[in-house]
């Protein structure tokens, strides 16, 4: 019995692990990775209002009267019954200098802090706001994803999509990030993102002008070597 007890105790090897699949991460440009729009003529402060028209949700009361059900601001909506502003109104750049959008002014105010710039302007990494004041044009946080990502050894792509026209200049941006000429991120040089070709998701567009357009960037890319797909290769 002693044996028998003896053997069954010792601890039962682990698994091998099966590999963990590719993450492809799809990310549009406007409103994930950028505050504001180039298309749209949209700065930081228009860009925030606009987003946060969609994550604020109410309902009709009996009478008739707009009300919110609540203060906090969410991805999801808080209730089956929910109707978020922008799926009842629309997008609105003045949201939080409205009447019913008021009550927000405080996170609209606390975010564009956190969205300030810090140290000298960049060219390349900053934008001008509508106050004049300097603030991040590509956020800190899709760095920190990437740098996440490497950090756990994942095998990963993202790809950035959009339907406006910032995508020259992100993809010069994020390659120049990579460089390691970030003001603020210089150790993102240490991370060896590939830039190993072109990926473009294309829309269907009502203009033929705007689709060959988009069709010139990419052929202009491609001989640039600059890529919205960016690949962690395991060797």
């Amino acid at each position: 019995m002693d044996g028998e007890t003896e053997k069954t105790s010792q601890p039962i090897p682990p698994l091998l692990q099966a590999k963990k699949r590719k993450l492809v991460l799809h990310l549009d440009l406007n409103n994930t990775i950028l505050v504001s729009d180039a298309a749209t003529g949209q700065g930081p402060g228009a860009a925030l209002n606009s987003y946060l028209t969609t994550v604020a949700w109410g309902q009709f009361s009996e009478s008739g009267e707009w009300r919110w059900l609540e203060d906090c601001l969410s991805v999801m909506p808080p209730s089956k019954d929910a109707i978020s502003y922008y799926t009842q109104f629309g997008r609105c750049s003045d949201f939080v200098d409205t009447q019913l959008g008021k009550r927000f002014k405080d996170v609209h105010a606390h975010h564009m802090q956190l969205l300030e710039w810090e140290g000298e302007a960049d060219k390349v990494f900053a934008q001008t706001g509508e106050d004049g004041k300097r603030y991040n044009w590509i956020l800190p946080s899709f760095f920190y994803l990437v740098e996440s990502l490497y950090k756990q050894g994942r095998r990963f792509s993202v790809i950035l999509r959009t339907f406006g026209t910032d995508l020259p200049l992100v993809l010069q941006a994020v390659h120049s990030a990579f460089m390691g000429k970030h003001p603020h991120l210089p150790h993102l040089r240490s991370i060896p993102a590939s830039i190993i070709g072109v990926f473009f998701s294309c829309f269907r567009e009502q203009s033929s002008e705007r689709s060959t357009r988009y069709f010139q960037v990419i052929l202009n890319l491609e001989k640039l070597q600059f890529s919205i797909l960016f690949e962690r290769l395991q060797f």
